[in-house]
């Protein structure tokens, strides 16, 4: 059902327009293994950097936090969603990993989407990020 609506949505967004973009957004444990992961967030991404570098950029320029790139996890090694759904069809498209600690309360989750939506206000209507292309 998961990648029957997130096909769904995507190829409606589509006939509206422009190719969309995918972002998923998820959370990551802040210690694995007894150790403590020192990223706020991680970006990832596959083959296709365009909406990754944007968004590891925009989340990095405040300076006031530890944005991974293709950590605490590779988006090389796991990305179903995105390399079914966008890459597959050369779509931009990328993962936010946010630490969970952070997002635990409604205030956390308030500042982690504000955050997201400072950053993505400054990427909506990027020609190079509503344009399909493919990278091997």
């Amino acid at each position: 059902p998961y990648h029957r609506a997130v096909g769904n949505l995507l190829a409606n967004l589509w006939r509206r327009g422009s190719p969309p973009i995918l972002l998923a957004v998820h959370t990551f444990t802040p210690r694995l293994g007894g150790e403590d992961r020192r990223w706020h967030a991680g970006i990832l991404w596959n083959r296709d950097p365009r909406l990754a570098r944007a968004l590891i950029e925009g989340l990095s320029a405040p300076g006031d936090i530890v944005v991974g790139d293709n950590e605490p996890y590779s988006g090389r090694d796991l990305a179903y969603t995105l390399d079914v759904h966008a890459g597959a069809a050369g779509l931009a498209h990328a993962a936010v990993e946010i630490r969970q600690d952070l997002v635990l309360d409604a205030a956390g989750t308030r500042a982690w989407a504000e955050r997201l939506a400072v950053v993505l206000r400054g990427l909506v209507g990027r020609a190079d990020l509503h344009r399909i292309e493919r990278f091997g």
